[in-house]
């Protein structure tokens, strides 16, 4: 498929709001992929995004940094001088920081990545007015963040996803897909790394698993409850700007220059 940036117009996706959710799945082996794979799509969607004029969303931890290190790189070698990033922490992940140790991340990284700490609830607090008297609960903060990204973003990418050992009430990937569903953003579903994305893809109808190895995705029959109300919000999905096969190319593939050139075009045709 042609580069992402060459399928549209430059600045195709100024003022808008990308979130990105993403994790490595217990399907990876098997279908012949690594994280590495994962690390490589990330990298190439957060690129295509911010080489198309759009700002990326994302909710992750700094420590160990992870999918939130590779999108910072990404940020600082093509973002420009906008404010093209905001990292989004839980309440659960920042009470471990001090006031001191966020401006020194600030002082630190690019200036267009935007460091945002949220409430239990999810909704922003400065580090300097955190209620630090209590520990956060996990579990609430988490959807709490959730929430509050669905609400600051335009449209959602998933990709990959745990199933099993996840902190808060369901798995992350479920969750941030779920909030996007009932905000009526465009959610881009790509389930070629099995896990989260492969189960919503299944909940939505957009591939029907007949390529699969048997009992695929991984623990998806652990979540038979949210997986049932995304299938509910099929209906009301938001234009997405892509074919039915383009839709269905992105739920199967793992080629990372494929599933960016596939969410750069539908963000630009969902935007006009």
């Amino acid at each position: 498929m042609t580069d992402a940036t060459d399928l549209v117009a430059r600045g195709a996706l100024k003022g808008m709001v990308v979130a990105i959710s993403v994790s490595d799945s217990a399907d990876l082996g098997r279908l012949g992929l690594s994280a590495r794979h994962c690390d490589l799509a990330v990298a190439e969607i957060a690129r295509s995004v911010l080489l198309s004029g759009g700002d990326i969303a994302y909710g992750g931890r700094l420590v160990p940094a992870g999918f939130t290190q590779i999108v910072m790189d990404e940020v600082t070698r093509f973002a420009g001088d906008r404010d093209a990033l905001t990292i989004y922490l839980a309440a659960s992940e920042h009470a471990s920081m001090s006031s001191g140790e966020i401006r020194q991340f600030h002082n630190e990284h690019h200036a267009s990545i935007r460091l945002v700490c949220l409430d239990e609830a999810g909704s922003p607090v400065a580090p300097d007015e955190r209620d630090m008297s209590e520990p956060a609960d996990p579990s609430t903060a988490l959807t709490g963040m959730r929430r509050h990204i669905a609400s600051a973003a335009d449209a959602h990418v998933v990709v990959g996803g745990q199933l099993a050992g996840v902190k808060g009430a369901m798995p992350g990937l479920l969750e941030e897909a779920l909030f996007g569903l009932e905000a009526e953003h465009p959610v881009f579903v790509a389930g070629g790394f099995g896990g989260a994305a492969a189960a919503v893809a299944r909940a939505l109808g957009t591939d029907d698993g007949h390529w699969a190895p048997e009992g695929y995705p991984r623990h998806a029959e652990m979540w038979r409850e949210p997986l049932e109300q995304i299938a509910a919000l099929a209906t009301r999905q938001a234009d997405d700007g892509l074919t039915d096969q383009q839709r269905r190319e992105l739920a199967v593939t793992h080629r990372p220059a494929d599933i960016a050139s596939l969410v750069v075009l539908g963000l630009a045709r969902s935007s006009t």
